[in-house]
């Protein structure tokens, strides 16, 4: 059997996440913003720093780009599109990168300064079926769905 994955370089016995370099593979010209309150969660400590007045910082962190997107609409140009929308290309630029956790042997998991997790995965070295890879990928995204929540490191 035939292995349909090469790979272009090996570092030796430690498994290390290819965290590609920022917009690599991407066609350009993503961006996206949401509105307050938005495509996040709370873990417990939020919640009660909400109860108290204090809404986390991933619900209004984009307010003030949707906000400003609402009063430019009936003259918004291609120009315009770097002020009210967030660059959602793929990777992270390093400049923006926050925070790193590495859950597993062959996974980096980047966040961004607005906390989008982008994931990094191995590609398997030792088996062709792509299982190792597709494990790794899965259990990678558990993690970075339970980071969010609060309920992993």
């Amino acid at each position: 059997m035939t292995c349909a994955w090469v790979l272009a370089a090996a570092s030796g016995p430690v498994a290390h996440a290819q965290e590609q370099p920022y917009r690599q593979n991407d066609a350009g010209g993503f961006r996206n913003v949401l509105p307050g309150g938005q495509g996040e969660t709370v873990n417990a400590l939020e919640l009660a720093a909400a109860q108290g007045g204090s809404a986390p910082a991933s619900y209004t962190d984009q307010l003030p780009m949707y906000t400003e997107l609402l009063k430019a609409e009936p003259t918004l140009t291609a120009a315009d599109l770097d002020k009210f929308f967030k660059d959602a290309s793929f990777g992270a630029k390093p400049e923006d990168v926050v925070r790193t956790a590495r859950p597993r042997a062959g996974v980096a998991i980047l966040r961004d300064r607005y906390n989008v997790p982008h994931v990094y995965g191995r590609p398997a070295q030792t088996r062709c079926s792509g299982r190792d890879t597709r494990a790794r990928r899965t259990a990678s995204s558990s993690w970075t769905c339970c980071a969010t929540r609060g309920a992993a490191g």
